[in-house]
């Protein structure tokens, strides 16, 4: 395989048609889908096995490419502010700044919930007792007796 076909055509042009087919079919799903179906074909038309890694990740790419593309172009296109007399900003499709702090506010909640179940149950701050949370019968690396 061609290393700068690899390692630089062929992502640069995932991530161009990625853009362009999120614009018309405004679907990331879709596109991934698409590019994992053309590099599939590819993989085993043109190249050999090794280059399915390749098709896996350059779905990845083209999926996170789609992604990017549908925020930047909804930010774009934010028509939340136009037009609305009463001020009721979080009824349109895109992301105002409400919906946007009542992600944030539902993620800080989330972490907090998984940071106090990993308290409770000694696994965020385990006590200082040799390193193994109290169980003296842990056969860990910094709890290990060798006898010499």
């Amino acid at each position: 395989m061609n290393n700068l076909l690899v390692f630089f055509a062929l992502p640069v042009a995932t991530i161009i048609l990625s853009v362009i087919l999120e614009t018309l079919l405004k679907s990331p799903i879709k596109v991934a889908a698409i590019f994992f179906s053309i590099y599939i074909v590819v993989t085993f038309a043109a190249f050999d096995e090794e280059f399915l890694i390749f098709a896996i990740v350059y779905t990845i790419l083209s999926y996170i490419a789609a992604v990017i593309t549908k925020i930047i172009t909804k930010l774009l296109n934010n028509n939340c502010n136009h037009d609305d007399d009463d001020n009721d900003n979080c009824n349109n499709d895109c992301p105002t700044v409400c919906e946007l702090q009542e992600a944030i506010a539902d993620l800080t909640d989330s972490v907090n919930t998984i940071n106090n179940l990993l308290d409770n149950i000694g696994i965020n701050n385990p006590p200082n007792n040799g390193g193994n949370g109290g169980n003296n019968n842990c056969c860990c690396r910094n709890n290990r007796r060798f006898s010499r």
